[in-house]
């Protein structure tokens, strides 16, 4: 009698692995920019002030490339300034789609021209103003501003140098399919925090390795990367930001520009033109990335009719997309890291993903095979995991290794387990009587603050600054608010005993401190000095 195999749960079966060193947007970029694509999981997210700078965590991006968009750096004039805006450091994209007009000698107004063309023809520095085609204000978040000073001056601007920002690009992977919308990570995003994905939790690096190959494939023939993505609006920076590497990498307190609605007739502006990540309908650019191979098919699960594998939309072809306009890709409120396909003998088409999917753990239906039993509250510590069983990160070998991170953020690296004896089940219904497991990661993470709060955990007289190590000192400025300059005291590798060889002067030179930074940190070298609060 021939017996049947049981269909595979292939959500289960495809959870990601990921590695255990967690890194900034812009160290990843750093050490990977050369050997893309790659699988990333979002391990820490960020709200920035756009779309464009916000991420949920446990997203699951595949980044295949990177661009670079060049930009002008300004300063507001003497006497100039937008009411509510704080900081005068300004940031534009230099194909900005407004005009100004050079201010000549003898306060003469030049022609409107483009910001391309200024740069093009003139030295810098060179003081510029608004062009009236663009009207008299500038919206700053929802909030219009005028760009007229008192007493009906234009609001002007000097234009220093330029700088070039980083983007990552690449495409959501939301369960077993690569979303066709483009995706831009920022470079320099300061807490944003991610993995890479080596492999699956449970399935052989042969089959990994087909799954990035049949990425590589859907995107070769289906997406465009085009040349110059990013930001389109006016940043505006703190006082902080004094060199073009730090304009580079430094995140915007603001960000402006020009009102569109002030011109009659001006063309829609490309910054309105933000794509939800997830698709609103079944036929948008939606492929699977499960490829047909028979060497594994039966060692590893019941592999469905290869015709049932790809979406309605995988074999059309693009329409070709012009460079100019360029589309920047709005991530959503919420992205899960993986949905549930159907089972293999029920074929059906990809399910629309919803734009948030809730965390309720409902029963699971009677013709799915039950989910094993979940595992009691973990209750070792931190310092001390559980043991698992992992398969060979790469059967290449280990990756290059990662550059030591620092930043700002206060967080060290992180344990990131793909546990699939706690996943937890979702149940959604499709109208057919059938119904989708949507099995979420389980994430587990080390308390790094708490570490840091034990290293920093004497009292201001014990505290031996001569002795401190350079990862020590950086503990130590985290407490005491100053954790935007342990990178640069890391790449310095500034110690206790250097530390005591500074003074205020040189901190605000070298480092760019704030005069009350500085006192502060001179304070703590000097005396040991913690300020104190009703939690110290």
């Amino acid at each position: 009698m021939e017996t049947k195999t049981n269909p595979v749960n292939v959500m289960e079966a495809y959870q990601f692995r990921c590695s255990l060193v967690e890194m900034s947007v812009k160290d990843f970029y750093l050490h990977y920019k050369d050997s893309l694509p790659k699988l990333i999981m979002i391990t820490q997210g960020y709200c920035g002030e756009v779309v464009l700078d916000t991420f949920d965590r446990e997203q699951i991006l595949r980044i295949h490339t990177y661009s670079i968009q060049k930009r002008v750096i300004a300063k507001m004039c003497e006497g100039c300034h937008l009411p509510g805006v704080e900081g005068t450091q300004l940031s534009i994209p230099i194909n900005y789609d407004a005009k100004f007009c050079v201010i000549k000698s003898g306060a003469k107004v030049g022609k409107e021209e483009t910001l391309q063309d200024i740069v093009n023809k003139h030295n810098f520095p060179v003081d510029v103003q608004f062009g009236k085609s663009g009207g008299d204000t500038i919206k700053v978040g929802d909030t219009d501003k005028s760009t007229r000073q008192t007493g009906g001056q234009t609001f002007r601007i000097s234009l220093l140098d330029t700088h070039e920002e980083y983007f990552l690009l690449g495409n959501a992977v939301y369960g077993t399919n690569l979303y066709g919308k483009v995706t831009v990570v920022p470079v320099y995003l300061p807490d944003l925090r991610l993995s890479l994905i080596t492999g699956f939790a449970v399935q052989p690096q042969e089959r990994f390795d087909a799954v990035c190959r049949q990425m590589q494939s859907q995107v070769v023939k289906n997406i465009k990367f085009e040349n110059v993505k990013g930001n389109e609006d006016i940043a505006v920076y703190s006082g902080q930001a004094t060199s073009q590497d730090i304009y580079s990498y430094a995140s915007p307190v603001e960000y402006c520009h020009i009102d569109e609605g002030m011109e009659k007739g001006r063309k829609k502006s490309r910054r309105d033109d933000y794509t939800d990540l997830i698709p609103k309908a079944q036929d948008d650019n939606v492929y699977d990335i499960i490829p047909h191979d028979t060497k594994l098919e039966e060692s590893v699960y019941n592999e469905p009719d290869p015709k049932t594998m790809v979406s309605k939309t995988a074999a059309k072809v693009l329409p070709k997309t012009k460079l100019k306009p360029v589309t920047i890709s709005k991530p959503p409120a919420q992205i899960p890291a993986a949905t549930q396909k159907k089972p293999a003998q029920i074929p059906a088409p990809i399910p629309k993903p919803p734009a948030q999917i809730p965390a309720p753990i409902p029963k699971p239906p009677a013709q799915i095979p039950a989910p094993p039993p979940k595992l009691p509250e973990q209750t070792h510590s931190p310092a001390q995991p559980p043991q698992e069983d992992r398969q060979d990160e790469s059967t290449k070998g280990p990756p290059p290794p990662v550059p030591k991170r620092g930043g700002n953020s206060q967080y060290s690296v992180r344990k990131i387990v793909a546990d699939l004896n706690d996943v937890k089940i979702q149940s959604k219904g499709d109208g057919n009587g059938h119904e989708e497991r949507v099995p979420n990661l389980h994430v587990e993470r080390q308390a790094a603050p708490e570490q840091i709060q034990a290293r920093c955990s004497v009292t201001s007289d014990q505290i031996k600054v001569d002795k401190l190590s350079v990862d020590d000192l950086a503990d130590w400025m985290v407490k005491l608010k100053l954790e935007k300059y342990t990178e640069d005291f890391k790449e310095k590798l500034i110690d206790g005993t250097i530390l005591l060889e500074l003074d205020n002067a040189l901190l605000k030179e070298e480092f760019g401190m704030k005069g009350f930074e500085a006192i502060k940190l001179m304070k703590f070298a000097k005396e040991g000095h913690v300020p104190k609060t009703r939690e110290t």
